[in-house]
């Protein structure tokens, strides 16, 4: 019967832990001040158990318990689990991409490629295929696989193949040789920044995206005053970078600078810029106008704040028959076919992850349209009608006139 341990973090008691075959299985992720296990779906390595900052080894199959693991602040506890435990990685990594000198001085290269799951890297290099020299990536554990080879010989050519291995001891992969030349003279040019844009993701993070014209590592520096304070650096050298910073206050303004650094230890400072967090969105308009049946209808309903693009919906009652909600804009619009009070929310969210909401109750009257006065439709008072009407009544008074002088006469 299997025998289950657990791993201790002071007194707490985090998560169940089991070496199962020559690894850490792990049963929901468990963490504490200085380690962190997440959750694995097979066994690994043979006699190697490894997380991102720790490393158990040690342990075999059908093995009794290995020793316990400690630290200052947990301790793991190994347990028997028997070699036919199933669903192991068999199949070894594949080279995907590479290997390519991507950085060249006189003194030293940087070798890339990349696979298709985490593993480990090693670049085996010299005046030969013989080789005779090998270095190892740091992390241990990538995708992405990068090696700086230094203290070359200027101008000369050296031949070299790349293999990686995953953490379930499948390979290694051994890519084809390749060579690269060193450059004649050191590298002394300083990197330059091509690009650079912030883009908010929600009220409390941000993402910097920037471009470098040479592979480098970076340190991005940000803080609330210009002093900075608070930096996040990046070890792989890379032309295109993002670097994202959490836990930020809304509304805020903050300061950041970002320093570049090329293999040859070459750095430029981009200056310092800043940006000020978003707040949450907040509809402004507090009233829509009514409108008239049979009549165009159109008001917005106006917003601040948020994050990226708005997204406007009705969240309850309708909108006066005929009348259309534009979800990116805000607009109510369209002709009312029918008269009365209309009653409706309208609410906004914003494109923020977790997005901010807001809502506001309207009340809009669809009056009928007024009817036209049939006394007035005969008597007109506009300045023809007015000028008709004058030669109406002179017309009149001249026959009026006519008749009195003609009774005059017969008298």
């Amino acid at each position: 019967m299997q025998t289950k341990r657990w791993i201790r973090a002071g007194q707490i008691t985090a998560a169940l832990v089991v070496v199962a075959l020559t690894t850490v299985f792990v049963s929901g992720a468990s963490t504490s001040t200085n380690f962190a296990l997440y959750d694995a779906t097979a066994p690994g390595a043979a006699d190697d158990a490894f997380s991102t900052n720790f490393h158990i080894s040690g342990t075999l199959p059908e093995s009794v318990a290995g020793q316990n693991a400690t630290s200052t602040n947990f301790i793991l506890d190994t347990s028997l689990v028997p070699d036919t435990f199933g669903g192991g990685d068999i199949l070894p990594p594949v080279i995907t991409a590479g290997p390519t000198a991507i950085y060249l001085a006189d003194d030293r290269a940087l070798i890339q490629w990349t696979t298709d799951e985490s593993s480990t890297g090693t670049v085996d290099f010299g005046l030969t295929t013989a080789y005779g020299t090998s270095l190892n990536q740091i992390p241990v554990f990538a995708t992405l696989h990068q090696v700086l080879i230094t203290g070359l010989t200027a101008s000369t050519t050296y031949q070299f193949q790349v293999s990686s291995t995953d953490p379930f001891s499948n390979g290694p992969t051994v890519s084809t040789n390749a060579a690269f030349t060193t450059t004649a003279a050191a590298d002394t040019t300083n990197p330059t920044f091509q690009s650079l844009n912030v883009t908010f993701l929600s009220l409390t993070s941000v993402q910097i995206d920037f471009d470098v014209d040479e592979p480098c590592s970076t340190d991005v520096d940000y803080g609330l005053t210009t002093a900075l304070g608070t930096v996040l650096s990046d070890t792989t050298f890379l032309t295109t970078n993002t670097r994202t910073i959490n836990g930020l206050t809304p509304g805020t303004q903050y300061f950041f600078d970002i320093t570049a650094s090329d293999p040859s230890g070459n750095a430029t400072a981009n200056g310092i810029q800043f940006f000020t967090m978003p707040v949450a969105v907040n509809i402004t308009t507090s009233t829509l106008p009514d409108g008239t049946r049979t009549a165009f209808y159109s008001a917005t309903v106006a917003s601040l704040g948020g994050v990226g693009a708005l997204n406007y919906t009705v969240d309850a009652g309708a909108l006066p028959t005929g009348l259309m909600l534009d979800a990116s804009s805000g607009v109510i619009s369209g002709t009312p076919t029918t008269g009365g009070a209309f009653n409706f929310d309208i609410r906004v969210t914003d494109s923020g992850s977790p997005s901010s909401t807001d809502v506001a109750a309207y009340s809009v009257f669809i009056n009928e349209p007024q009817k036209k006065d049939k006394k007035d439709e005969g008597c007109s008072t506009s300045e023809g009608a007015g000028l008709s009407w004058m030669l109406l009544l002179g017309l009149l008074a001249g026959v009026a006139v006519t008749i009195r002088n003609t009774r005059r006469r017969r008298v």
